[in-house]
């Protein structure tokens, strides 16, 4: 990508198994049926669910029954409710020990190319395994002084309202964020007084946790007592209409929808359409016809098959549609993206003769420390073993690669001597695309590859801006 943003971006749309492809602690839905009947054995009456999938049977127990006279209705009410509040308590425990584990590489690179395609993410899972992922990675977008770092916090929107910022990072805005997450079923850091009709108690805890059992900041992330309030989740039952009503649930499903329809791809991951989930495949038919389709799922079937994944989803009438399969589904297909983009950069670098060769080209980093809002430029430059490698420089020296005090900058730099030769403009590189293909980056020890760019105008001037992804 070469450019601005565009209204048509890609939309991926996320199920359980993305959950499960982080970790294998996150259940998929029969699996976390399982797992309340396990739980609850000695409190609810579970035995139907030897004949019933867990969606149908909560399904029959939130639907009130004509035949039932009222009291029994209600008994039934109230033991759907205790299982939606375990399942709750259950998401939340597995979301605990699953991000006790360090960040899988796929999934930073997946944000990374969230962050350079400015991608619209649907997902359906209760879980904030993604917003730890995006808080461990800190996307950034490029500010005329640093660039602007984006937290987990604001990605997430439209939401429920938070409490007070109290630190710093909660300052962020959502209006600034490289790519968007939209959560159409709810979140378990979202809360409300169940069964408010207006939707004027919804509010939210903020996630401040990271991967590995860390946190963006250690004090009380609930001051205003949202916790205490019952879980915002629209449960899995076949049937959700009667969850729809709320003002922010119809934004956020409308608002699905407005980018489905526009969308140039989608994307499934781990999503596998139950045929019951009649909204959501009403909202996926929605997709243009221009839009390509892709299916990342660990079972997707045959297309001969009519009641594969694979064939329903054909169904949809994309224009076309590529299947990923296997346990191993979500990371190649991670892969095959981020080597196709890097591919389309190299393709768009060589075809371009018009951006003026001298042009800075800057990679944007988030600061160290994790709470800042703001972050920090890397240059490019080539050692003399050819190596790339990104050198931590001030916009302000960066604008004029042969002033005396980039030179001054440059030579008493910690990570060695350079001269302003050393540094790659927009001309060098286009030579090294052509050169080498893909474009290996180094910086602290980690090598990233090139997968986007765009020309960012900053205040008094106009630099290359680099996206990368981390490959080790």
């Amino acid at each position: 990508m070469i450019g601005a943003r565009s209204l048509s971006l890609p939309v991926y749309v996320l199920g359980a198994g993305f959950a499960k492809a982080i970790n294998e602690e996150m259940p998929l839905t029969d699996e976390l049926g399982a797992t309340i009947r396990a739980r609850l054995k000695d409190e609810i009456d579970l035995t139907e669910l030897d004949s019933q999938s867990f969606e149908e049977w909560l399904t029959l127990r939130v639907t009130a029954m004509p035949f039932l006279e009222r009291y029994e209705n209600a008994k039934r009410l109230s033991e759907a409710e205790r299982v939606i509040a375990e399942v709750a308590s259950v998401i939340k425990e597995k979301t605990e020990r699953a991000s006790a584990n360090p960040l899988p590489l796929w999934l930073a690179q997946l944000i990374a190319l969230w962050q350079a395609e400015h991608a619209l993410v649907i997902t359906f899972n209760y879980d904030t395994l993604l917003e730890r992922a995006i808080n461990d990675v800190r996307p950034t977008t490029p500010g005329n002084s640093a660039p602007n770092v984006s937290f987990a916090d604001a990605i997430v929107h439209p939401a429920p309202q938070a409490p007070s910022a109290a630190i710093y990072a909660d300052l962020s805005s959502s209006r600034e964020t490289p790519f968007q997450v939209l959560k159409p079923h709810g979140s378990i850091n979202w809360h409300w007084s169940s069964g408010d009709p207006t939707g004027s108690t919804l509010t939210r805890t903020r996630e401040r946790s990271t991967f590995s059992g860390n946190a963006l900041y250690n004090g009380d992330r609930d001051s205003g007592g949202a916790s205490l309030l019952d879980h915002f989740l629209t449960p899995p039952v076949t049937s959700k209409a009667s969850y729809y009503s709320l003002a922010l649930a119809q934004i956020l499903w409308r608002s699905a929808s407005a980018a489905i329809h526009n969308a140039t791809s989608v994307s499934l991951i781990g999503y596998s359409m139950p045929p019951a989930d009649l909204t959501t495949v009403e909202l996926l038919r929605r997709l243009g016809a221009e839009s390509t389709l892709n299916l990342v799922d660990a079972f997707p079937g045959s297309r001969d098959v009519p009641t594969s994944l694979a064939a329903r989803v054909s169904g949809l009438g994309s224009k076309e549609l590529a299947i990923w399969g296997g346990q191993s589904c979500v990371q190649n297909f991670v892969n095959s993206r981020i080597t196709a983009a890097s591919d389309s950069l190299a393709s768009a670098l060589m075809s371009d003769i018009e951006t003026e060769a001298h042009k800075s080209v800057l990679i944007s980093r988030a600061s160290d420390d994790g709470l800042n809002s703001r972050g920090y430029y890397l240059a490019l430059a080539i050692r003399p073993d050819n190596e790339i490698v990104g050198i931590e420089m001030s916009l302000e020296k960066l604008r004029d690669l042969r002033s005396s005090a980039l030179e001054a900058a440059l030579n008493t730099h910690p990570r060695g001597t350079w001269k302003a030769e050393n540094l790659i403009n927009y001309g060098r590189l286009r030579e090294l695309a052509a050169k080498h293909r893909r474009l290996i980056i180094r910086h602290d020890g980690r090598r990233y590859i090139a997968i986007a760019l765009e020309h960012a105008p900053l205040e008094h001037t106009h630099v290359a801006h680099l996206h990368l992804a981390p490959i080790d």
